[in-house]
C-alpha cells in the first residue's frame, strides 16, 4: 500500500505551487507541481520514504530494467556512457581519480566503463535493488549500502575522489540532504558529477514517459544551479546537453565560499509554459494517432521477436 506525504520547495521553502498533472508513466498517480517563487518542479504529494524504498528494492527493476521494458540493456558500457568523454573534455589538472563512488549504479555497467578505460583504482556502489547487489559484487565492485539515507557516510569521511549520480538525483525524496551528505565523503579536491533529465527539454511522450512516479524532482539549469549553490557546491561546468546526449549535466566541487541563490518567478513562468505546451500537444489528434500507431508497432515487434528471436548486437558508439 502506498503512503503519501507533502513537502515544501527544497530551494526556497515556499508552498506556493502550481499543479501541472496527476498522470504519469505506467498509470501511477503522479502529482507534478511547480514552485511559483523559484521554478523548481517536483511531486507533491508523493510517496513517503518507506514506500519508495520498498519499490526500489523489489519493483523498480520490473518496470525500468527488465528486458520487457523500453529501457535498453547496456551491451558495451565503455562506449555508451558519455561521462567518459565529458571527463576528458574538462581539461582540469585534477581529473585523476583513485576512489570512485557510483550512486544508483544498477548492475555496475557504468563502473565497468571506468574499469575498462583505466580510470580509478577502487570502485564503490550504492544501489537499492536486491537483485543487482549480487551482480555488482560479481564485478569486483565494493557494495556500500542499499539506502542513500542510511548512515553509510560515517565510514567514508573525505574518502572519494569522484562521485557519480547519473539520472539518480531526480529520484531522491530529499536531494538537498543527499548533497549535504556527499560533501562529507568527497575528498578535498574531489568532484561530483550529476546528470538528470532536463525539464526545459522534456522528451515526449510527456505523461506516458517523461513524468514518472519515481522522479520526485524535475531539474533544469537554474534550479539545479540553485540547489547546488544552496548545498555548498561550486559549479565547475554545467551544460544542457552535448553531442553525446541531450541531458542536463554538471561537474561540481565543495565550495569554500557561500554562494547566493537566484529566486526568480521568471524561472517558474518559463517552466510552466513548457509543461503546458507538452500537455496541450497530448490532446491533439495527431499525437493520439501516433500513440495508437506506436502501440501497434510495439505489439508487432514483440510478436515477431517471440517467433524469430535474434542474437543481441553490441551497441554502436554513441560518443
Amino acid at each position: 500500500m502506498e503512503n503519501y506525504e507533502t513537502i515544501n520547495c527544497i530551494i526556497c521553502n515556499s508552498n506556493n505551487l502550481e499543479k501541472i498533472t496527476d498522470k504519469g508513466q505506467f498509470g501511477f498517480p503522479t502529482y507534478v507541481c511547480i514552485c511559483k517563487e523559484c521554478g523548481l518542479s517536483f511531486l507533491n504529494p508523493r510517496w513517503d520514504n518507506e514506500t519508495y524504498l520498498n519499490f526500489y528494492k523489489t519493483e523498480y527493476d520490473k518496470f525500468y530494467r527488465s528486458s520487457k521494458s523500453s529501457i535498453p540493456l547496456i551491451q558495451n558500457p565503455s562506449s555508451y556512457y558519455p561521462i567518459i568523454q565529458r571527463i576528458k573534455n574538462l581539461n582540469k589538472e585534477n581529473t585523476s581519480f583513485d576512489k570512485i563512488l557510483d550512486i544508483g549504479s544498477g548492475d555496475g555497467s557504468l563502473l565497468m566503463a571506468f574499469i575498462e578505460n583505466k580510470i580509478g583504482n577502487e570502485y564503490y556502489s550504492i544501489e537499492a535493488s536486491v537483485e543487482y547487489k549480487l551482480k555488482i559484487e560479481q564485478k569486483g565492485i565494493k557494495f556500500i549500502s542499499n539506502d542513500i539515507d542510511s548512515e553509510w557516510d560515517k565510514s567514508f569521511n573525505g574518502h572519494f575522489d569522484f562521485i557519480i549520480m547519473r539520472h539518480v538525483l531526480e529520484h531522491f525524496s530529499r536531494p538537498d540532504l543527499v548533497l549535504n551528505k556527499l560533501k562529507n565523503v568527497l575528498s578535498p579536491n574531489g568532484l561530483l558529477y550529476i546528470a538528470v533529465p532536463d525539464s526545459l527539454k522534456p522528451i515526449p511522450p510527456f505523461t506516458d514517459s517523461f513524468i514518472r512516479v519515481v522522479h520526485t524532482f524535475y531539474f533544469n539549469k537554474p534550479t539545479l544551479t540553485n540547489l547546488l549553490c544552496k548545498s555548498g557546491y561550486e559549479i565547475i561546468d554545467i551544460q544542457e546537453g552535448d553531442k553525446c546526449h541531450d541531458e542536463l549535466f554538471v561537474f561540481a566541487k565543495q565550495s569554500t565560499n557561500s554562494s547566493d541563490i537566484t529566486i526568480s518567478k521568471i524561472n517558474y513562468e518559463i517552466q510552466y509554459k513548457i509543461f503546458l505546451r507538452e500537455l496541450e500537444n497530448e490532446q491533439k489528434i495527431i499525437y493520439k494517432i501516433k500513440k495508437v500507431l506506436k502501440k501497434g508497432f510495439n505489439l508487432i515487434v514483440k510478436i515477431k521477436k517471440s517467433f524469430f528471436p535474434k542474437p543481441i548486437k553490441k551497441r554502436k558508439n554513441i560518443c
